[in-house]
């Protein structure tokens, strides 16, 4: 049977017992029914983990012994930062989860000229922390010990290519092959459109900064798709597939 794995923001090296409440205690004691003396593995985000022992349940917490530290060192060495455009709700909560578990180093939603979905700044909080939890579920599942960083939403006009030394906007006319040199240093950036793409002025801005434009075959690919099929492709030639 598959070792329970959870996020527990607060551990830390000094930690020899831990108390987890709220959802983590709920989960832990009401979902999986969990017992005293079951193992669970925890880890705070930041790269640390350790197998611990519940050590009791109560009404509103669960007590945790720890028994040792877990060395999982699957960070991947390349930083693909994701730049995706907002989508619908599901679609957006889908294209987090995936590049968390492709290994993605952060995210940030952009706001484009044809976006179809409208982030108000009265909602943007809820659904930051909607979206974080998310990444915290991948993370669990898939056994990454370091949550990606969530950055809030920004306009293209906004975004920082001045600071990006390799980027990378897929477009589906260019001819380029999605393929870039071994020798490229490791942190790369994907832009990827909305449902509608990219204007022409957006793509014009992103041209005087030197962004590459590629393609990823002669197949238009849904904006949830091509995201998640580009950091596949440089996980495979930079990275660690």
């Amino acid at each position: 049977m598959r070792q329970t794995r959870l996020y527990a923001h607060d551990l830390t090296p000094e930690n020899q017992r831990l108390v987890l409440q709220d959802k983590s205690h709920h989960y832990l004691s009401r979902v999986l029914r969990l017992t005293a003396n079951t193992e669970v593995c925890l880890f705070n985000g930041k790269g640390f983990e350790v197998l611990a022992k519940i050590s009791d349940i109560k009404k509103n917490e669960t007590l945790c012994e720890i028994l040792e530290c877990i060395d999982r060192s699957n960070e991947s060495p390349l930083n693909i930062h994701l730049f995706q455009a907002l989508v619908r709700n599901e679609k957006m909560d889908w294209i987090i989860q995936k590049a968390t578990e492709l290994g993605v180093k952060s995210i940030t939603p952009i706001v484009s000229e044809f976006c179809q979905v409208k982030l108000p700044k009265d909602r943007q909080e809820k659904r930051i922390a909607h979206w974080q939890e998310v990444i915290i579920s991948a993370c669990e599942q898939s056994e990454r010990s370091q949550l990606p960083t969530l950055n809030g939403p920004v306009s293209f006009s906004e975004l920082p290519f001045k600071n990006i030394k390799t980027a990378v906007m897929l477009h589906p006319r260019q001819n380029n092959r999605f393929e870039l040199e071994k020798e490229t240093q490791n942190d790369i950036a994907i832009f990827i459109g909305p449902e509608g793409g990219f204007s022409e002025t957006e793509i014009h801005m992103a041209e005087t900064f030197g962004v590459q434009f590629w393609c990823l075959g002669p197949r238009i690919l849904r904006t949830e798709t091509a995201g998640l099929a580009a950091i596949s492709v440089l996980q495979s030639q930079l990275g660690d597939f």
